[in-house]
């Protein structure tokens, strides 16, 4: 919904409405539901709008809160709903609840019929997201709405969604103001029952859950990775179940890579070393039961200059062979008790630089921050480091772990004559292609030069 970040985290929720809306402006007095889009430029945004009395029973209230429990939850709500979220941290949370609430002019038997539901807005001040839970829905419409006293039916039914106000960014739900709105406790757009998950900071109302069946393409988070690889992917899309089999292939490369399962909509995968940059086709498998489904994407991948690094070299032109050296990282792509850490060294193979495993320089290390260790020579002059969970099994091929990576770097020999033998080297070569001398310089204009 256009501006809706502006009205989650700069204006706030100011009016939490009896009749089953959130309104930003001004109080929702409309008991009625109207269709969207409404006039006057009315920014709501309603879970169940519809005609309701709490003097006939039941409370509404409400909350806002940065509790560190309340966020973690509302951060892995959305994490696993949108798999490109894979970065997002909630810092705020707003929640209204009406709780078994009536309907306008219910009579003692319609008295019996209540309906529970709640609204909550979730935001990093940045990107914003509405979740609507649906406990118990037993009536539609109170009476000023055209409903049944005693059954809460008929006349004009409760209607769910979003209106930014301009007249052209709204939803609702196709059961919205017709008899169906009764039987969302059992409707969802996210494969559970009760819950709705919507992405209001974009331009339209983005629905959470699985998209590929709508003819979209996957979702893959981080677009750009590493060609070192090791990179956790989060790819969204199709819908998965538990006992499914999920399986990924990169261009050019044979090998089929298993990924895991995150949440009903999201897998994760590993990507492999691919000696190239750009785009990549991507094509997952899905193996569900005895049916295969097949889903495509795009990941770019990058010179790992362009990557930012995990691992930090701490004071990098002392790094020489034979010197104790100080490693250094922060947050790591991965969870892990212990942790190994390799050092690889660039070699050229048919006109390709390729890594190749060279040493360890720790093995069952637990999770510190730093790691100091004596740069040992190696086979090549450039190299890099990799950290990964360790490995339970010691011959384990660790190509496909997550991994975090240093910058590359060229192993320097203690007292440096490396480098002044390739400089003498270099100036002996430039010395056998003698320059051109001022004198014989013989200038022309263009019309000679074209002619």
């Amino acid at each position: 919904m256009e501006n809706s970040v502006k009205y989650l985290s700069i204006l706030r929720v100011q009016h939490v409405n009896t009749n089953g809306a959130i309104s930003f402006d001004e109080t929702l007095s409309t008991f009625t539901p109207s269709a969207f889009p409404l006039s006057g430029n009315k920014k709501i945004v309603s879970p169940y709008w519809c005609d309701i009395d709490t003097r006939k029973g039941g409370v509404v209230w409400y909350y806002e809160t940065n509790d560190r429990d309340v966020l973690f939850k509302a951060t892995d709500d959305i994490q696993k709903t949108f798999p490109e979220q894979k970065n997002f941290r909630a810092a705020w949370v707003f929640v209204a609840t009406w709780d078994n609430v009536a309907f306008y002019k219910a009579s003692s038997i319609g008295q019996r019929k209540r309906n529970t539901f709640q609204c909550i807005l979730i935001t990093n001040g940045r990107h914003s997201f509405a979740i609507f839970l649906y406990n118990k829905i037993q009536w539609t419409t109170g009476q000023a709405s055209g409903g049944n006293t005693d059954t809460g039916l008929g006349g004009t039914p409760a209607q769910v969604g979003f209106d930014a106000g301009d007249g052209h960014n709204y939803m609702a739900i196709r059961e919205s103001r017709t008899p169906a709105v009764l039987q969302v406790t059992h409707l969802s757009n996210v494969r559970i029952p009760g819950k709705f998950v919507y992405r209001t900071d974009t331009e339209t109302v983005k629905d959470g859950g699985c998209t590929t069946h709508t003819g979209g393409r996957l979702a893959i988070f981080p677009r750009y990775v590493t060609m070192f690889g090791g990179t956790v992917l989060s790819i969204g899309g199709p819908c998965v179940e538990t006992n499914d089999k999920i399986s990924i292939m990169f261009r050019n490369k044979p090998d089929v890579i298993m990924c895991t399962i995150f949440s009903f909509n999201a897998v994760r995968c590993i990507t492999p070393m691919m000696y190239e940059t750009g785009d990549v086709n991507v094509t997952l498998t899905v193996l569900h039961r005895h049916n295969t489904s097949v889903f495509t994407g795009l990941c770019t991948f990058v010179n790992p200059a362009s990557v930012k690094p995990n691992l930090y070299r701490i004071k990098p032109d002392q790094w020489k062979i034979g010197e104790n050296v100080t490693l250094k990282w922060g947050k790591l792509p991965f969870e892990a008790d212990t942790i190994a850490i390799e050092l690889l060294t660039l070699t050229k193979v048919n006109n390709s630089l390729q890594l190749h495993r060279d040493t360890y320089v720790a093995r069952k290390l637990p999770l510190l921050k730093t790691h100091v260790f004596r740069l040992l020579s190696s086979s090549g002059q450039a190299a890099v480091l990799r950290i990964h969970p360790e490995p339970e099994d010691l011959n384990q091929d660790t190509s496909l772990l997550a991994s975090g990576w240093s910058d590359v770097f060229v192993m320097l020999p203690p007292d440096g004559k490396f480098f002044y033998s390739a400089c003498y080297d270099w100036d002996d070569r430039e010395k056998k292609h003698h320059s051109l001398e001022d004198n014989k310089i013989d200038t022309c204009s263009m019309y000679y030069a074209a002619g």
